[in-house]
């Protein structure tokens, strides 16, 4: 009875957001925050709180899926009415495209943050990145390769945990890997850009290059996410400088599902499998039980009085990570881990949840309900100040916008605040040489007028 009644509830509330969504006009083919969120609450939140036999809530009936649902509507419904819908995709379409100097001037840019990218991840690996040292053989046979796989994940257990968990010294980890992650999406994405303004064979060779460098150093860190996002940020940057027919949509997607399947290996190792089937079956299984699960393990933990109610402390404590070094030694994710899989002091592994978990640890009901709500205003709020930004890169903030807000979803509000800091961090270099010379030729100007009065 439960599981129906979830089930019908889920395809009402998705009924009525695509009501609210697309019930105001033809809307344009383009990545919004919303349709971000939205895809990631009912791809990797909504199934995992479904109360099945064998589940984490059982025994807890409909309430917490319920709760998801309606908190989503919540936001939607918040959404459009603070006129996040109203956006028209049409404001970066028809912006004036850069005149030819400007558009050098901004593949100056783009080439200043590619070498500048490379040379912090050639410090951060210490050499040549895991991926060009028999890393991408691991990909496709990760058991014929396990000590190639084996040294990524090692990598990647290094970079996000070394200075927390294993007692590595700090050297600003949790900002390289920020600004790594934030810095090659916004170079993919300028990129395509760069390409749609020009046109020609130098920029299709330069965005290609950016391309295999950004799946290179990203992939080497052993992280799949980074690598989809920059994968998203590029079909976003294209989708708002054309408009996309329904094949182009279906190739994007067989593309995207292609790629997904090859960096399975990535964290995974050995136990991503080696055939498309074992893989496939591995790629579904982590989007509809990989966060989501551990949000009905939160809500589980916390109905038997396993995991106390944190009462905000857990918001505060995440917006403290952001500080370099600051680091929890005990983080929430691993106290997830040892209660709901009964692991040993000595394991490392994070259980890391979605928003709704996160909520619903710092307060319950009330923080998930209010938190939802909150979540639509400010990306209808900041989706509409994107919008007025009407110059040519103009169109690489609304694609890095929509990716960075509709990741709330996953994030949470810090997440947003540091990914939203390095991506302002990485655009300011790409403009600089545009900015450079607006500044040399104000200064070069009145003296030319001063010389021709004499």
């Amino acid at each position: 009875m439960s599981v129906t009644l979830v089930l019908t509830t889920y395809a009402l509330v998705g009924g009525a957001i695509v009501l609210l969504l697309c019930g105001l006009g033809r809307q344009a083919r383009v990545l919004t925050p919303v349709l971000f969120f939205v895809s990631v609450e009912v791809m990797a939140v909504w199934p995992a709180l479904v109360p099945v036999d064998g589940s984490p809530l059982a025994n807890l009936g409909a309430f917490p899926a319920l709760l998801a649902a309606i908190s989503l509507l919540a936001m939607v419904t918040t959404y459009v009415l603070f006129g996040g819908a109203s956006v028209d995709a049409s404001t970066w379409r028809l912006a004036k495209l850069p005149g030819r100097e400007e558009a050098r001037c901004y593949g100056r840019g783009l080439i200043i943050l590619v070498v500048g990218l490379c040379l912090l991840g050639l410090l951060t690996f210490g050499g040549v990145p895991p991926m060009l040292s028999g890393g991408f053989s691991s990909l496709l046979d990760p058991v014929g390769n396990a000590e190639q796989a084996m040294l990524i994940r090692e990598t990647r257990l290094s970079l996000t945990k070394g200075h927390t968990l294993l007692g590595e010294q700090y050297a600003g980890q949790g900002i390289i890997s920020a600004a790594t992650e934030s810095g090659w999406r916004i170079a993919v994405i300028v990129a395509a850009l760069y390409w749609s303004w020009e046109r020609s064979k130098r920029s299709l060779y330069l965005m290609l290059t950016v391309c295999a460098l950004s799946f290179v150093f990203l992939a080497s860190a052993g992280s799949r996410a980074p690598v989809i996002m920059c994968g998203i940020g590029f079909g976003a940057a294209l989708a708002i400088r054309y408009h996309l027919r329904m094949r182009h949509l279906v190739v994007a997607t067989a593309v995207s599902i292609g790629a997904v399947l090859l960096i399975m290996p990535l964290s995974k190792g050995t136990l991503a499998g080696i055939s498309a089937s074992e893989r496939s079956a591995e790629m579904v299984e982590r989007i509809t039980e990989g966060n989501g699960q551990n949000n009905a393990h939160i809500v589980r933990l916390v109905s038997v009085d396993s995991l106390e109610m944190q009462h905000g402390g857990l918001l505060m404590d995440r917006l403290k990570a952001m500080l370099p070094g600051a680091g929890s030694e005990d983080p929430f994710a691993l106290q997830i881990t040892r209660l709901a899989y009964g692991a040993d002091p000595e394991t490392t592994g994070y259980s890391t949840p979605t928003q709704y978990g996160l909520l619903y640890a710092d307060g319950g009901v009330l923080w998930v309900l209010v938190g939802y709500v909150l979540s639509g205003a400010l990306l209808a709020l900041a989706w509409r100040r994107i919008a007025r930004v009407a110059s040519p890169i103009g169109a690489a903030i609304a694609a890095e916008g929509a990716i960075t807000l509709g990741y709330l979803s996953v994030s949470g509000i810090h997440g947003v605040l540091s990914s939203a800091l390095m991506a302002a961090l990485a655009l300011s270099v790409v403009v600089s040489p545009k900015l450079w010379r607006t500044w040399s030729a104000s200064r070069t100007q009145p003296r030319r007028q001063q010389m021709s009065v004499r």
